[in-house]
């Protein structure tokens, strides 16, 4: 009997099967690992992004008030205060009409008004929540500036 010079006898051994299988093994755990970094770091930017249009939300609501009514008692506490179940304990006169109240369920929101001047107030409000992925506390501050007749700055 002729062998064709084509086909080979020569089969894998099983030293070649386990590197083989280690590396496409190595492989898959490196996606893994990519994948839930990355659900991390998506998780990451949409609380960032929410927390940003709290505090724009909020310094909206600052520049609706009178002069008077921005720097009233409740100026320097927390507007959405987390309590042990991650729920809000909200301050102000409309608890239940805050719109970020099921958006943001694990975000307090705390602002701080001081007189820089007679007719210049700060204030500066400070968004913190709890990262459901990795469980790190993050905090993302806005500050804004407003003037008695009207002039309004935010940074």
């Amino acid at each position: 009997m002729n062998r064709s010079p084509y086909t080979s006898t020569r089969a894998m051994t099983i030293v070649e099967v386990c590197i083989a299988a280690t590396v496409v093994l190595i492989g898959v755990v490196g996606l893994i690992q990519a994948l839930t970094i990355g659900a991390a770091m998506l998780e990451t930017s949409r609380s960032q992004t929410l927390a940003a249009q709290i505090i724009q939300h909020e310094i909206g609501q600052l520049r609706l008030l009178d002069w008077d009514d921005t720097g009233t008692s409740t100026a320097n506490a927390d507007i959405l205060a987390l309590t042990t179940d991650a729920s809000y304990t909200l301050l102000s006169a409309k608890p239940a009409t805050h719109p970020f109240k099921t958006v943001a369920p694990t975000f307090g929101v705390k602002k701080t008004v001081s007189n820089v001047q007679t007719d210049l107030r700060r204030v500066v409000l400070s968004v913190q929540w709890t990262s459901k992925v990795t469980g790190r506390v993050y905090t993302r501050t806005g500050e804004t500036y407003l003037g008695k007749n009207g002039l309004h700055a935010s940074y």
